[in-house]
Formats: C-alpha cells, structure tokens, sequence
C-alpha cells in the first residue's frame, strides 16, 4: 500500500517545524528528502513513526512493520554492539546480526560495549540495528553521517541490499547519496515564520 500524506504539518506553539506537505510515497520506492536545516526533515521522521502528532493532516497506509535510524545512535552503552543490534528485533537471530556486522565493517567490534565505539562505529551500529528488522518502511534520519567516504559506500550498499523492494524514507544533506541509491528527491523548504505586524 502507498503511504499518503495530505496537508501535513507540525507547529509548536507557533512555531511552524514543517510546512503544509502532501506527498505520496509508493510501495517498493526509495525517497530522499533534502533540504536545509530547521525545513522539517526529522519532524517528518517523528510524525511516520507517531512519535508527534500532526498540527494539521493526515497519514494514510503506514505499514505496521517499520524501523528506524534516527538522528542520535540511541545505543545502550553497557551492552555490546552485538547485543545492541539485536535489539532491534526479537526475532533477529546470531547469525543475521554478525552478517550484518561484517559487511558493515563491525564483526571485530561485535562483543565492545557500545560506550567505547568511535562515533563513525557507533552510527553503523545504529544502522545495522534497524537494517537486522524485516520491516515494510525504512525510516533513517542522516544513516551515514560521520563516515568516511569508503566505508559510507559499504553502508549505502548494504542499505540497497537488505531494503531491496521495500520502502525507504532517508534524510540526507548530500544529493550525492540520494543518486547512489536511486532515489526519488524530494525538497523541503525551511517555514516561514509569520510576523505580527
């Protein structure tokens, strides 16, 4: 089912964090969203996973399974990046999670405690915890900030690997991403904020 969006928007107070947006995403299809800073990119994340409610507009056709990547890592520091990853399903087995972790560069990490990654680990980490899901929508939020450009290759085609045919939302500031995954772009401008005269 194509996710629909229809005069979406979100205002804190009146404070408009994303503009009137109408948009449909279709079944199977890899959309980017760009755009600059303070335009309603992660809002949008927020409000496909319920996390916010919308100002005004409605949702239609999410799909029950989703994962997510979202700006912050939100790993638990005391547990390894193994075990960190496999929370990201309770059916996920040993197996898929180590796979994971070797084509993303992170099986000699696997039993670390996630406090003691680097920050380009601890981003892919959060990457192969929402990849080790089966879901339906894929929802990542700047997946491969912080990485060096050989090893965001290895995350972007592990990405297009174990999302082939299903949805993808990812925020991104780099076009060049966008084109590498065969995306639909799709820009967002920054809300006007209206001044009382």
């Amino acid at each position: 089912m194509d996710i629909r969006l229809e005069n979406l928007s979100k205002t804190y107070g009146t404070v408009p964090a994303l503009s009137p947006l109408s948009l449909t995403i279709e079944k199977g299809e890899r959309v980017c969203l760009v755009g600059p800073s303070g335009c309603g990119k992660t809002t949008l994340v927020r409000l496909l996973l319920g996390l916010i409610e919308p100002t005004t507009g409605t949702i239609t056709g999410l799909p029950e399974k989703v994962s997510a990547v979202f700006q912050e890592n939100r790993l638990c520091p005391d547990f390894s990046l193994l075990t960190n990853v496999l929370l990201g399903d309770r059916k996920a087995t040993k197996e898929a999670a180590l796979e994971l972790l070797l084509r993303l560069g992170l099986q000699e990490a696997a039993r670390q405690k996630a406090a003691t990654l680097s920050g380009g680990m601890a981003r892919r980490a959060a990457l192969a915890r929402c990849l080790v899901r089966e879901a339906d929508l894929y929802l990542l939020d700047e997946p491969f900030s912080g990485l060096d450009e050989a090893t965001k290759l290895a995350a972007m085609d592990t990405l297009r690997t174990y999302t082939k045919g299903k949805t993808v939302l990812l925020v991104t500031h780099d076009k060049r991403e966008a084109a590498y995954l065969s995306c639909r772009t799709v820009t967002l401008t920054k809300p006007v904020v209206e001044k009382n005269l």
